[in-house]
């Protein structure tokens, strides 16, 4: 929100001032000068021509001619029409009309109102005193130093000292431009209360909203209503946006989203939480990280997502409690992530478990290396297993296990895993009809698979292995699944709905 943002709205006194310029309570109209004094219309009308000046109170009226009925306070002035009180307050027109019986009146044909460097200019400048207001109904151009406010109507209440701009609101200065449909202004607080739909551009940010509000003595504005506030390359949503200027907080409430549009990336949740001085954003509640890829989107969820921008302005996003992550083809859960733009590196940490096609993956740790809008890589340390179903209803498993693993994709897709260290494997072998030929079990350091259609297509062992093959029906049973094996189909997400499953 631009610093003092409404200060500049002295204006709004001079409206104020008409009341006392043409009809203070107390005060008669008294004649100061005029070339000539005439009959009026009635007998108590008095009419003056020629260099007239007259005076109600502190307020000097000079104009060509004016007619007068002193029995009421009605007067018309022709001609122009200059009004000067106290030599601070100035107001031109080519006439004025007051209607005491009424308390009503008008400065018209160009009425212009003059308070230090502040100018009003409008066509037709009405009062009414019974209801304690002033108005424009043709549009009005308020000038103050370089900014300049235009609004097609414009009304002064003064028991509330709130003055409301309507229809076609632009409020243009240097540092910002407002474009709204309604606004409301208190002069006694300088608030501004945002009513229908409103633009708010500085330099570094476009703010829309349909309600809210800005006290500029706090510095506190509240957004509300299809809320949008959005800089280069970052745009927030939220059903309400609360911003703190002095402390640089801001909170944003309801169908938040937040968009990273250089990254592709957005976060939505139903509360976030901003803290601009340390670059920092908090959103929880339904929270889920979205990033589109060339050929897929990734989403990921957990109790809280939290993204830092360092100094450098490198992003790092932090997903924490209860991670759940889908695409098409690779899902995952943990109960931790970090994603840093820094190294393109996604990590799971806490008993990681991908899913790639029918292939369950665990370790220790798990990074996901991605850059270009590609996943790239697959690396898995320690305690490293894949888990592939052969046969749903014989409960038959492919599996690998080693020290480290790294996965190799291309176009998305899973093509190759290489198993450096303590390899172990149990592998299927299929005849070309599916038929099973046997089981071949082998310990080898270091291997190879190759990945077809997401599924386990070839084993290769890189140095010799120690290798046994049985025919299915000679396999041992206590020989079919390697030491920590674990099978977790259940938990795998399997659409992004599931990703708010709240159990396993």
């Amino acid at each position: 929100m631009p610093k003092n943002l409404l200060s500049r709205f002295f204006f709004l006194f001079l409206m104020l001032t008409i009341q006392h310029l043409m009809a203070q309570e107390g005060y008669k109209v008294e004649i100061l000068n005029a070339k000539s004094l005439k009959a009026g219309k009635t007998a108590d009308h008095q009419k003056l021509v020629g260099s007239v000046i007259l005076q109600q109170g502190e307020a000097k009226l000079f104009c060509d001619s004016a007619e007068i009925n002193q029995l009421n306070n009605d007067f018309d002035a022709w001609g122009n029409v200059f009004i000067n009180k106290g030599d601070s307050i100035k107001a031109w027109g080519d006439s004025l009309h007051y209607f005491g019986t009424t308390e009503r009146g008008k400065l018209m044909s160009r009425a212009r109102l003059r308070k230090g460097n502040t100018f009003l200019t409008t066509d037709v400048l009405y009062m009414d005193q019974k209801r304690d207001i002033f108005y424009y109904l043709s549009s009005a151009i308020i000038t103050m130093d370089q900014t300049v406010i235009t609004s097609k109507k414009g009304y002064y209440f003064n028991a509330t000292s709130k003055i409301t701009f309507k229809d076609s609101v632009v409020v243009k200065d240097p540092e910002y431009t407002i474009i709204a449909d309604t606004l409301d202004y208190y002069s006694s607080t300088e608030k501004v209360v945002f009513q229908g739909p409103t633009n708010i551009i500085t330099e570094q940010d476009s703010i829309y909203c349909e309600r809210g509000f800005y006290n500029p003595d706090t510095k506190i504005a509240e957004f509300r209503q299809n809320a949008r506030v959005a800089s280069e390359e970052n745009i927030l949503y939220g059903d309400s946006i609360w911003v703190e200027e002095l402390n640089g907080i801001s909170r944003a409430y309801q169908n938040v989203i937040l968009l990273d549009t250089a990254n592709k990336i957005k976060i939505t949740g139903h509360f976030a939480f901003f803290d601009q001085n340390n670059n920092s954003s908090i959103v929880t509640d339904s929270a889920i990280f979205i990033q589109e890829l060339d050929d897929d989107t990734l989403y990921m969820h957990g109790d809280t997502i939290r993204a830092i921008e360092d100094s450098t302005e490198i992003k790092s996003f932090y997903v924490h409690y209860g991670v759940r992550m889908y695409k098409n083809d690779m899902q995952a859960v943990c109960d931790s992530m970090t994603y840093s733009f820094k190294d393109s590196l996604i990590r799971l940490f806490r008993d990681p478990i991908v899913w790639n096609g029918k292939s369950q993956l665990t370790g220790d740790s798990i990074k996901i290396l991605t850059y270009d809008n590609k996943v790239h890589r697959l690396f898995i340390d320690g305690k490293s297993f894949i888990i592939s179903e052969s046969d749903s209803v014989y409960l038959l498993y492919d599996q690998i296990k080693g020290r480290k693993m790294i996965g190799y994709f291309l176009e998305g897709k899973l093509t190759t895993m290489d198993v450096n260290g303590n390899g172990q494997t149990i592998y299927y072998a299929k005849e070309e009809d599916g038929s099973y030929s046997g089981v071949n079990k082998a310990d080898c350091s270091n291997i190879r698979i190759r990945f077809a259609n997401n599924e386990i297509d070839e084993i290769v062992f890189l140095t010799l292995p120690e290798a046994s093959f049985f025919p299915l029906n000679q396999f041992p049973e206590k020989d079919a699944k390697l030491d920590g094996f674990l099978w977790e189909i259940g938990r795998r997400p399997q659409s992004r709905e599931d990703l708010f499953r709240t159990s396993n």
